[in-house]
Parts: structure tokens; C-alpha cells; sequence
């Protein structure tokens, strides 16, 4: 059985899964700042436990999931926007290639005759 208390194996386990966590983030942003998130997390984690339990640790997470979840997304749509001219180009004759695909089926969609 074990013997840690329950406010101390849910640090761990909490620990645990944000470490995991931070593994979706960017490989560049994660380099860069995931030591150091999780050194904040883990202190914010044991303070909040000491503080105010288990409870505590619920709301502490729900905070934490809300604000991962933008920042995953802005982070991941930074990335995306690192662009040199190579791809530019490419990624512009694309663009260009669909606009005038979705401007020609517009232009027969609105020329279809009419069923009564």
C-alpha cells in the first residue's frame, strides 16, 4: 500500500502529468521555457496543497488547463508563421491557386438555372 498521504501523491501525480503536458508545446518553446514552467507549476502545486488541499489543487488545475490551452494554440500558431521566402512563395501559390478554384465554382454555382 502506499504510505505517502494523499495530498502528497496527488503533487506527484499532478507534477507528473504537467511534465507530460508540456511535451505538446512547440520543440523551440519548450527548450526554452519548460524547466522553468514547471519549476513555477511545482511551487504553485505545494503552496496551494498546503494551503488549501485538495480542493485547492482542483481549482489550481482547472486555472492551469485554461490558460495551457491558449497557450498551446498561440504558440503552435507562432510557429506557423515563421516563414522564409521559399515557403512563402510555395505557400502563396497555393493560395492563389485555391482563391481561383473557389472564385470559378462560385461563379457556376451562381450561374445554375433555376428548379421550380
Amino acid at each position: 500500500m502506499n504510505t505517502l498521504p494523499f495530498a502528497s501523491r496527488l503533487v506527484t501525480v499532478s507534477l507528473r502529468v504537467y511534465a507530460r503536458m508540456l511535451s505538446f508545446y512547440p520543440r523551440r518553446f519548450r527548450d526554452e521555457y519548460g524547466p522553468h514552467m514547471l519549476q513555477v507549476f511545482g511551487d504553485c502545486l505545494r503552496k496551494t496543497s498546503e494551503r488549501g488541499g485538495p480542493a485547492a489543487v482542483i481549482v489550481l488545475w482547472g486555472n492551469i488547463l485554461i490558460d495551457y490551452c491558449k497557450t498551446l494554440l498561440e504558440e503552435h500558431l507562432e510557429g506557423m508563421t515563421d516563414m522564409n521566402q521559399t515557403k512563402f512563395i510555395r505557400l502563396s501559390g497555393w493560395a492563389l491557386m485555391l482563391g481561383g478554384l473557389a472564385v470559378m465554382l462560385g461563379w457556376l454555382a451562381g450561374t445554375r438555372p433555376d428548379y421550380n
